[in-house]
């Protein structure tokens, strides 16, 4: 059987085109997420795996991830770029993901704590985040941004719910090393 046959890798590639024409946070977010145990079979035949150069599963799916402070989904990430499996090369997005998760924490309790925070300022203390945190914050429905002179006004908004996606499997757990 061709390997671009091969149940999985049509699976990740039809979740891939569905999360390209998602319209929502929580339609992209569950594509990403539902990717995630489909990737080591790309990593099984040099004929899928030498054309990859971008997994948006691990790039754009970690983002979401860490947005919606996704901690179950981002430790699957961690695990398998770690597991030997092929997809060490995406180790440094992953770190990235974990680090952005970080900050997420810490700027949706400074909007707790001061509702109406001003984005300029949570950027400038988060300066080292990526500046995507407060579009994708706004986009995953997690706060509501309100024009403010040169800025926008932050506030959270309170009844957000993470997305609900089926249990992963356990991933392969070969090299538990850290990033």
């Amino acid at each position: 059987m061709n390997t671009f046959d091969a149940p999985e890798v049509q699976a990740y590639y039809k979740l891939l085109g569905q999360a390209r024409e998602a319209r929502t946070f929580d339609e992209e977010f569950t594509c990403y997420r539902q990717s995630l145990p489909l990737l080591p079979a790309l990593t099984k035949s040099r004929e899928v795996w030498e054309g990859i150069s971008v997994i948006p599963a691990i790039e754009q799916g970690g983002k979401l991830m860490a947005v919606a402070e996704d901690k179950d989904g981002l430790e699957t990430l961690k695990e398998l770029v770690a597991s030997g499996k092929g997809l060490g090369r995406w180790r440094p997005q992953a770190k990235e993901a974990f680090a952005m998760l970080s900050a997420v924490s810490q700027i949706m309790q400074a909007i707790r704590e001061q509702p109406g925070t001003l984005q300029k300022d949570l950027r400038a203390k988060f300066a080292d985040t990526n500046p995507q945190v407060f579009s994708l914050l706004e986009y995953a429905g997690r706060i509501r941004r309100k024009k403010s002179g040169s800025s926008y006004a932050l506030f959270v908004v309170e009844d957000w719910t993470l997305p609900t996606v089926a249990p992963l499997p356990e991933c392969p757990r070969r090299n538990k090393t850290p990033f």
